[in-house]
C-alpha cells in the first residue's frame, strides 16, 4: 500500500471522545513476508472503517505498523496523513514511549482503546523484533531460544512502557485489546492492572487475518463511557468469531474481558491453596487435563473444579478464588464445546468446559506427560523473565508454575589452560560482535538495502560475510559521503580494536600475552602482502 501524501504535524487541540491506537508488528521473523502481507490488508480494513463512519470526525485512529520488508516506521492518523519514521525496535519499550507521546500530541481523548496486533509469547511477551530488519537479520539474529528475551517485548516492559503512557495521556488507558494469542492470563492481568481499566484477549491461538473494526468504531463514535464500551468490543468480537470463514480452521476462538480492578481478591486465596498443598501430587493431579489450548496455560476455573473433586484442599479457599475469578472475568465466550474430566455429582460425571472454563488462564510449565513438546509457550519460558513479573511478587504462584521445568545450566567452558585456546574462542566472538554492531549502525543509519551491496576494499567486506545474490538486496547502496563513516559510528584508529584488545588483556591477565596486538598483527599482515608481490614480482622477471 502505498502511504498518503503526508502532511505536517499540527497541534490537535479538540479532545475527540475516544481515540484507537493501533500498535502492528509484521516485523517478525516468524511471520516472514505473509505478515506484512496480512497487515497491510488489515490496515485496509481499518482506513475503510474510520473513513465509513457517518462521523468522520467523531474519533481518532492513530496507527503504527513496523513491517518486515519494506524500510522504516509508518505512523499514520487516518484521515489525516501518513508519516515515516526511521526503523526502531518494535519490541523496545522506548519505541512504545515515542508511540504514546505521538498520539498524546496529535490524538488527545477523554477516553483511549489501545490495540496490540502481532505475535505472542503469552507470559513470557509480545512479538519478536531482530536487531534490525532486512533479509541480513538471518545470518547475524542468535536464534537461542534462551536469549530471545533480549529481542522480546517482556510483560515487565510492557507494564513500564504503559506507564509512561498514562503520564503522558494524563490517565489510564480504559481498554487494551489483544489481537495476539494466549494474553488472557493472570499474569497479563497483574502487570496491566494499575495502568489499564479493562483487558480484551484470548487463551488461544488468534487468527492474523480481519477484526470487526466497523462495529468498534461505530460504537466508539456514540461517545459510549469506558464499561459499556469494553462490553460492546467484546460483543463484536463474539459476533465476528462466529463465523466459521473468521476463525481461520481452528475450532473456537474464545475471548475473555477482565476488569483489572478486581484482581486485588485473587492473592488471598490462591496463597493460601498453595501453602496448604504446594508442589504435592495433589495439585499436579489437579492441574493435568486443566488446559483448554496451550498445555502451558492452565485455565482457573477448571483447576479449582479438579481440586475440589480430589478433596485435598479446603473448600472455603476454592470457593473465594472462584468468586474472584467470577469478579475479574467479566465476560468470556462461550464457544469452546470440549468436554472436561470433572466429576460434579450427574449422571455421566462430565461437564462441558463451558460450565466451569474462567476464561483466563495461568502458566504452569508442563512434564513431559502433560504436553511439554506441544506446547508453543513453554519452549519460551524463561524463569529470570517469570520471576520479575508481578504475579511472581505478589503471589506464590511462581512455586507452582516453574516446579517442572527444567534448569538448564550455561555451557561449561571449555577446558583450556592455554591461551590459543581463548584465542580460537573469543576473539572470533569478539569479532563477530563487531560485525554485527557495524552493520546494525549501518542500517540504523537510515539507509535501504538495495540490489548489489557493492562493499568496495576501503570497507574490508569479503567473502567471509558471505553478501551476495542470496540476501536480495535491491538498488545499490552508494556508500560514499552521504553514509559520514566516521565518529557517529564510533570508528576509531584502526576500527578501535586497540582498546578492546587492552581490555581483554586486562580482565583476563595472562590469556592474550602470547597474541599480538591489533597494530602488531596489522603490521604482520603488511609484511606479508609485501613479501607476496616482491615473490610475484621475482617470477615475473
Amino acid at each position: 500500500m502505498a502511504p498518503e501524501a503526508s502532511e505536517k504535524s499540527s497541534d490537535v487541540s479538540d479532545k475527540k471522545p475516544w481515540t484507537v491506537m493501533i500498535y502492528m508488528i509484521a516485523d517478525d521473523p516468524a511471520g516472514g513476508e505473509l505478515l506484512d502481507q496480512q497487515a497491510n490488508q488489515e490496515l485496509d480494513e481499518v482506513v475503510h472503517a474510520k473513513l465509513g463512519l457517518a462521523d468522520r470526525e467523531a474519533i481518532h485512529v492513530a496507527v503504527q505498523v513496523d513491517f518486515r520488508n519494506q524500510p522504516d516506521v509508518w505512523r499514520r492518523i487516518i484521515g489525516r496523513g501518513t508519516w515515516l519514521q526511521p526503523e526502531s525496535e518494535a519490541a523496545d519499550p522506548v519505541t512504545l514511549y515515542g508511540f504514546f507521546d505521538w498520539v498524546a500530541s496529535e490524538c488527545p481523548a477523554y477516553r483511549y482503546l489501545l490495540i496490540f496486533w502481532g505475535h505472542s509469547r503469552g507470559p513470557f511477551g509480545l512479538f519478536t523484533d531482530r536487531p534490525f530488519s532486512s533479509p541480513m537479520a538471518g545470518l547475524f539474529a542468535d536464534d537461542d531460544p534462551r536469549t530471545y528475551v533480549t529481542q522480546t517485548l517482556t510483560l515487565k516492559e510492557l507494564r513500564e512502557a504503559l506507564g509512561h503512557a498514562r503520564e503522558c495521556l494524563r490517565q489510564q488507558i480504559d481498554i487494551v485489546a489483544f489481537k495476539d494469542c494466549f494474553m488472557s492470563t493472570l499474569e497479563t492481568a497483574y502487570e496491566l492492572q494499575d495502568w489499564v481499566k479493562y483487558i480484551l484477549a484470548s487463551t488461544d491461538i488468534v487468527p492474523v487475518p480481519g477484526w470487526p473494526y466497523k462495529d468498534i468504531f461505530e460504537e466508539l463514535a456514540r461517545g459510549t463511557e469506558s464499561a459499556p464500551a469494553a462490553d460492546a468490543v467484546f460483543d463484536a468480537l463474539e459476533k465476528h468469531y462466529k463465523k466459521d470463514e473468521n476463525k481461520h480452521r481452528l475450532s473456537q476462538v474464545p475471548f475473555a474481558l477482565l476488569d483489572t480492578s478486581k484482581l486485588t481478591n485473587i492473592s488471598k486465596p490462591l496463597d493460601s491453596i498453595i501453602t496448604k498443598v504446594g508442589n504435592s501430587s495433589a495439585i499436579r493431579k489437579a492441574l493435568q487435563g486443566a488446559s483448554t489450548s496451550d498445555p502451558a496455560l492452565i485455565d482457573v476455573g477448571i483447576l479449582c473444579q479438579k481440586l475440589k473433586a480430589l478433596k485435598k484442599v479446603d473448600a472455603v479457599d476454592i470457593s473465594q478464588l472462584e468468586k474472584a475469578i467470577r469478579q475479574i472475568v467479566r465476560r468470556r465466550s462461550s464457544s469452546n464445546g470440549q468436554k472436561a474430566s470433572v466429576k460434579k455429582g450427574n449422571k455421566k460425571g462430565t461437564s462441558s468446559v463451558d460450565d466451569v472454563s474462567a476464561g483466563i488462564c495461568v502458566f504452569c510449565y508442563p512434564s513431559e506427560e502433560n504436553g511439554e513438546t506441544t506446547s508453543l509457550v513453554a519452549v519460551h519460558a524463561n524463569r529470570s523473565v517469570y520471576d520479575k513479573l508481578v504475579i511472581a511478587r505478589e503471589t506464590k504462584w511462581s512455586a507452582v508454575a516453574l516446579d517442572a521445568m527444567p534448569i538448564t545450566p550455561l555451557p561449561e567452558p571449555t577446558k583450556a589452560s592455554s591461551p590459543a585456546v581463548y584465542a580460537n574462542t573469543l576473539l572470533p566472538r569478539m569479532l563477530e560482535q563487531f560485525q554485527r554492531g557495524l552493520l546494525e549502525e549501518i542500517a540504523r543509519s537510515g539507509m535501504a538495502f538495495g540490489k548489489p551491496l557493492g562493499f568496495g576494499k576501503p570497507l574490508g567486506f569479503g567473502k567471509p560475510l558471505g553478501f551476495g545474490k542470496p540476501l536480495g538486496f535491491g538498488k545499490p547502496l552508494g556508500f560514499g559521503k552521504p553514509l559520514g563513516f566516521g565518529k557517529p559510528l564510533g570508528f576509531g584508529k584502526p576500527l578501535g580494536f586497540a582498546a578492546e584488545f587492552k581490555l581483554a588483556k586486562q580482565l583476563m591477565p595472562g590469556v592474550f600475552d602470547d597474541l599480538p596486538g591489533p597494530a602488531a598483527a596489522i603490521k604482520a599482515s603488511k609484511t606479508k602482502t609485501t613479501k607476496k608481490t616482491n615473490k610475484k614480482k621475482t617470477k615475473k622477471k
